[in-house]
């Protein structure tokens, strides 16, 4: 299924990825799909993970 395999949370007990995309204890590794999406969100997942991914991605330090 498209979701929820690294959820985004407040810290590694809660979560695998913090609000920006990036991974917990890993420097340089984010996930800016529809993975960081903890469960169904009852409607067509594109828009939200589509923004989700533009989001992260300019909070990626150049």
């Amino acid at each position: 299924h498209p979701l929820g395999g690294c959820n985004i949370g407040p810290s590694p007990a809660m979560g695998v990825v913090d609000h920006a995309g990036k991974v917990f204890g890993y420097d340089n590794l984010y996930v800016a799909d529809g993975a960081i999406v903890p469960r169904p969100l009852g409607v067509n997942p594109s828009r939200t993970i589509g923004a989700l991914a533009e989001r992260i991605a300019s909070l990626i330090p150049a």
